[in-house]
């Protein structure tokens, strides 16, 4: 069975360098968050009316995580890169609410299976270098129409709680984030934090221009990890990095 799945996905490689893929995805967390922050604000002696308008933007964050932010993944020419279709910038310019915003792009090369991510602790980008991640998959014959794609389910012991629906329909070996590997693109991802879905799914033959993230620090993903641990001021860092970790800049 591994044989033949290395096989298909072999195939599978030459056919996404022929053609030029873009999806758009829909990032929602599974999370529920505590809104009230009435302590931390009391304890941060900012200046009278303030503490409304943290509030009120707190609120507006997390709302954006529940109702959900898009990711376009776009491949072409044996590479991929999936990222924030927009940024959002800051629409009050007296106070600025920095998050812990987790990755923001990351870059794949499907021939020398590596992969790039740009994260961001506190608005700081950096850089992490790691090989493609090897989930080992365990195909089963549940199906599930997602859209207008027939999928099949897979998981891996690989990450916690991680289910993922794929379709052969599109073949491409592709999906969002670092998730790849299955012969088929993945349209789906439910994690323990948060839902992965597609919105829109292009294929074409025209040539787009990827290109790998520069910006940021180059770090391996255990000194990433030591970073994000000491901003939380967490002991240890279980690999979840798309909570929203709040720090008001005054």
């Amino acid at each position: 069975m591994k044989k033949q799945l290395t096989a298909v996905l072999c195939m599978f490689i030459s056919i996404c360098q022929a053609q030029t893929l873009e999806v758009s995805y829909l990032e929602k967390s599974n999370a529920s968050f505590d809104l009230n922050i009435s302590e931390e604000l009391d304890a941060s002696n900012l200046p009278p009316g303030i503490g409304g308008m943290v509030q009120a933007m707190l609120e507006e964050e997390l709302q954006k995580e529940k109702d959900g932010r898009e990711y376009i993944l776009q491949s072409f020419n044996g590479e991929s890169i999936y990222q924030r279709k927009e940024n959002e910038k800051n629409t009050n310019p007296q106070l600025t609410i920095s998050s812990n915003e987790g990755v923001s792009v990351f870059y794949r090369s499907f021939e020398d299976k590596k992969t790039i991510a740009q994260a961001n602790i506190l608005s700081k980008p950096f850089l992490i270098h790691e090989d493609e991640v090897s989930f080992n998959w365990q195909i089963n014959n549940e199906t599930e129409q997602i859209g207008e794609y027939k999928c099949k389910k897979a998981t891996s012991n690989v990450e916690d709680s991680l289910t993922v629906w794929f379709t052969s329909e599109v073949p491409i070996n592709a999906g969002p984030k670092h998730y790849c590997g299955l012969p088929g693109l993945i349209v789906k991802v439910v994690t323990k934090s948060q839902t992965i879905t597609t919105k829109n799914v292009k294929i074409s033959h025209d040539d787009i221009n990827i290109e790998k993230p520069t910006k940021g620090k180059e770090v391996s993903r255990e000194k990433y990890n030591k970073i994000l641990a000491k901003k939380n001021n967490l002991k240890e860092f279980d690999g979840e990095d798309n909570a929203i970790k709040i720090k008001i800049i005054k």
